[in-house]
């Protein structure tokens, strides 16, 4: 691994390996631990040990930020101070664990713990099977949000809603038979193949014919197909049911409704308008630019044309409550009274893929009991700023890509200290959208706010919520990405389980959040 010399007191030769790809050579004077000046030589292709942090921190003199090297370097050097990684005598090694080097006390430029650690084990879940055992000091252990439990009694809580829905007939009284029924499905829904089946066994009973059914889903962000959300039918009638990607592309792909409140020309899938009953089926959960997703939003603008989903994009709103007052949302409920839609079937999301409780009925009644659930279970509140949040997202519905990390971070950049560290766990593998290459080609992570806003990319949000976030904080990422990729996004890779533990042992008030991606976070005194 190339490193960076230092030259120290001879004849003795110190190396500390800094980790960021495409820095200059470049001479940067430091204090060293006698707070004596000392230089590093900045060398391109610089092997990453940034990934394995500690976080000594020595005074830096005289560097302004004024190329790509500098910018780059906020994960590593700021422009005032500078990690130190590692350092290392031919014959020596520093021990962080015993604050020393080569016998020498480094400069006070970092608290020290002045009591015993009271060690407590955590065990946390990521990824699509993954555990890991976090060693947490249990006194700077804030909070831990665990994410809640599924439905053991998923199959009959689905049949219950639709038996004794809120605010409406049970489901078999709304239907007859030759009645077309499209079935709006959210990509994102946990349980959706077993919904599906619940809502079909009711159909059936009113001698509805399975080639009378629609199941239309807006296209997905995601990469790779869609699982078909047939699959706990029987053969024939799967065969039967017809399921469709909507197209927002094509020439059809919206059909003139009507004009909204606001006075916007409202456009929707021709299926949808020509249906005798539309039931939408989706998660309710926090939604960056919404507030809060669920009932109409599987219907706009995801199931509209290509021009309306482009005019609803934008990079979300942190400054608001998910309850506050958004235009897009009241567009959306408009959308849902102009179609015509009585009766809903929404979820709230538990832990991994499953369902914390479901309800079937009158839209406005679903809505706002599924998210007095969705706001006890996934709302995180705290008196004041943690040091390090820790957050785990285990692959949902919605699969595990960039918008999970995207949702995460946000969570996690509302909670943490400015300069804190968001430690984020995960199996990501799914390669960077059209955003994300623009973060990978800026200089700093604000300076890629600007090109995504003007070009809006279909990854917009999930781009802009990893800058906000790389912008306030330190951003750790255990993933299946190469780690130059990863460093590129203004992110330092970990690739070892130690490598957390390092960083767990620094001082600071800590937080866990287990399924970050679909809480929300907020520091009770509004800063």
């Amino acid at each position: 691994m190339p490193v960076v010399g230092v030259g120290h007191e001879e004849p003795l030769e110190w190396q500390f390996e800094l980790g960021h790809q495409g820095l200059e050579r470049r001479n940067v004077p430091l204090l060293n631990p006698d707070h004596q000046p000392i230089g590093i030589n900045r060398h391109r292709n610089v092997g990453g040990l940034i990934r394995a942090t500690a976080d000594h921190r020595f005074q830096l003199r005289g560097l302004q930020p004024s190329s790509r090297s500098d910018s780059v370097w906020r994960l590593g050097i700021t422009g005032k101070r500078v990690p130190v990684i590692r350092g290392r005598h031919p014959t020596r090694e520093y021990n962080r664990n015993h604050d020393t080097f080569d016998d020498r006390q480094p400069p006070e430029a970092h608290p020290r713990p002045v009591s015993k650690p009271n060690p407590l084990t955590v065990d946390v879940r990521y990824g699509r099977s993954g555990r890991l055992a976090l060693s947490v000091d249990a006194d700077r252990l804030v909070t831990r949000r665990e994410a809640p439990e599924q439905l053991e009694t998923l199959d009959s809580s689905i049949r219950a809603a639709l038996t004794t829905p809120l605010d409406f007939p049970p489901l078999e009284q709304a239907v007859i038979p030759g009645d077309r029924i499209v079935i709006a499905l959210d990509a994102d829904t946990p349980a959706a193949d077993r919904i599906l089946a619940a809502i079909w066994d009711v159909l059936a009973l009113r001698d509805v014919e399975p080639d009378d059914v629609l199941v239309l889903q807006p296209r997905s962000s995601h990469p790779g197909a869609p699982a078909d959300p047939r699959s706990a039918l029987t053969r024939n009638v799967a065969s039967r049911i017809s399921w469709q990607i909507h197209d927002p592309d094509e020439a059809e792909g919206g059909q003139y409704l009507a004009t909204s409140s606001s006075g916007e020309r409202v456009y929707l899938a021709a299926e949808l308008i020509e249906a005798d009953l539309v039931i939408p089926v989706g998660p309710v959960g926090f939604d960056s630019v919404l507030g809060y997703r669920g009932t109409h939003s599987v219907l706009y603008p995801g199931l509209s044309n290509a021009e309306s989903i482009t005019r609803a994009l934008g990079g979300g709103h942190r400054e608001l409550e998910p309850a506050d007052q958004r235009p897009l949302r009241q567009l959306v409920d408009d959308v849902g009274w102009l179609l015509g839609v009585q009766f809903c079937v929404q979820v709230v999301p538990a832990t991994g893929s499953g369902v914390a409780g479901v309800w079937a009925g009158c839209p406005e009644s679903v809505f706002q009991a599924a998210r007095e659930c969705l706001e006890d279970a996934w709302r995180v509140e705290l008196a004041e700023r943690p040091d390090i949040v820790i957050a785990s997202i285990e692959a949902d519905a919605g699969g595990h890509g960039w918008n999970q990390v995207g949702r995460a971070l946000a969570v996690a950049r509302n909670l943490v200290a400015h300069e804190g560290r968001i430690l984020l766990l995960t199996d990501l593998k799914e390669p960077p959208g059209d955003g994300l290459k623009l973060v990978r080609s800026a200089d700093a992570p604000s300076e890629a706010l600007s090109p995504l806003k003007s070009l809006a990319p279909a990854d917009l949000v999930p781009a802009t919520q990893c800058v906000e976030a790389a912008d306030w904080a330190r951003i750790y990422l255990m993933s299946r990405l190469d780690s130059d990729l990863v460093e590129d996004l203004f992110i330092t890779p970990l690739e070892h389980p130690d490598e957390i533990s390092r960083l767990l042992e620094l001082p600071g008030q800590c937080v866990i959040i287990e399924n970050a991606q679909h809480a929300y976070g907020r520091i009770q005194s509004g800063e």
